[in-house]
């Protein structure tokens, strides 16, 4: 209702509340006429206008949802609630999105909401998407659809776990923890 074409770009963040039902907006539609609003890209030209250069729109997702492998079925990856320069965790799945629901889009960039993660030696570790203006960072993960393994191109290794945390290594198709 309020950011117009814009509700895409919050989609992409949250794909999980796509399928919501959020009922009967025509109160709201009426209202926001009967104001005379201006258009949210109305709001980002004229209020907003620093918004795209330190928040850039996403790209649209290639993937996204729960991260789990077949040799720990019962477990996801997690932030839990993991602070910035931290990796990412396993924990059990719960199916509530949050901080389980990470997205790789396509433009290579994997993050859970305004986390973004990169590849440290064989460690992978939660940033800020934004650093000093620019977003961060492009091109580094691939998901294969086939192998379904995710791989980091800057390390050329996959992302695998040891049942607590997700590293990467060398890519093995027939590894049930990639």
């Amino acid at each position: 209702i309020w950011m117009d074409e814009y509700k895409i770009y919050y989609m992409r963040r949250r794909p999980n509340h796509a399928h919501l039902e959020i009922g009967n907006t025509s109160e709201y539609k009426a209202l926001r006429q009967r104001l005379n609003c201006k258009s949210f890209k109305w709001f980002l030209d004229n209020v907003a206008y620093e918004m795209a250069e330190k928040y850039p729109l996403p790209p649209a997702n290639l993937v996204w949802g729960e991260m789990r492998n077949e040799q720990y079925t019962d477990k996801c990856a997690d932030t839990l609630g993991n602070q910035y320069g931290q990796r990412v965790s396993i924990g059990g799945c719960h199916g509530q999105g949050g901080n389980q629901l990470f997205r790789i889009n396509t433009e290579g960039e994997w993050s859970v909401d305004e986390q973004c993660y990169i590849s440290e030696r064989d460690s992978i570790v939660a940033r800020h998407c934004v650093l000093g203006g620019k977003w961060i960072p492009k091109g580094e993960w691939k998901y294969d659809n086939q192998t379904r393994q995710i791989l980091s191109t800057n390390a050329n290794k996959c992302v695998t776990t040891d049942g607590k945390v997700l590293l990467l290594e060398t890519c093995q198709n027939n590894s049930t923890a990639q």
